[in-house]
């Protein structure tokens, strides 16, 4: 008989089971009728290698197309920069570098855009515009001022840069900004004249 080993156990009239595993035998009956022992081939270390080797798999959509190689031709340079138009602006003693946009500049403006929706106004978009067309304080690259902050991308510490400028001087740099682009169509508007007179 068994004994209770706690006072809310009660005796159990099934059998005890043991946590042992039980053996099992398997009779295999293995008879090899060749008359010559089988040697398989060996293979190779490359035949081996070659099952743990997978191909990587590179992804053959891009999203955008591939930037033009750093050997670029005089034509395609020029093509770049035809209509390209810089600017400097002094204010109070302070020599500030406007230029002109790309179209792949104007879509990053489009694109942050987006990401304000509703609440993009008039002044997010000043800040957007001049943080790309804005290059140079007093000689210095824009991307090689220092400022503190953790940024993203060069683009969001331009827009930091610009944030901490005064209002009044963040609306003189883009009225330049305005006129450059009025320039830049007047001289588009000329060039057609020509060749059509």
């Amino acid at each position: 008989m068994s004994t209770l080993t706690h006072p809310d156990m009660g005796q159990t009239k099934q059998p005890v089971v043991q946590n042992s595993p039980r053996s099992q035998t398997y009779v295999v009956d293995d008879q090899t009728t060749l008359t010559e022992p089988y040697n398989p081939p060996t293979p190779t270390i490359d035949d081996r290698l070659a099952q743990f080797e997978t191909p990587a798999e590179e992804p053959t959509v891009t999203e955008y197309p591939l930037p033009p190689k750093k050997s670029i031709s005089k034509t395609l340079e020029k093509l770049i920069f035809i209509g390209k138009t810089t600017e400097e602006v002094e204010i109070d003693g302070i020599k500030f570098e406007l230029s002109t946009l790309t179209n792949k500049e104007h879509g990053e403006i489009v694109k942050a855009m987006y990401r304000f929706s509703e609440a993009a106004d008039l002044f997010t978009v000043r800040v957007l515009t001049l943080a790309n067309a804005l290059k140079k304080i007093d000689g210095l690259s824009i991307d090689d001022i220092e400022i503190e902050g953790d940024f993203e991308d060069n683009f969001h510490k331009r827009m930091s840069i610009i944030d901490y400028l005064q209002l009044s001087v963040v609306e003189k740099l883009f009225d330049k900004y305005e006129g450059l682009i009025k320039e830049e169509d007047e001289a588009s508007e000329k060039d057609k004249e020509i060749k059509n007179s």
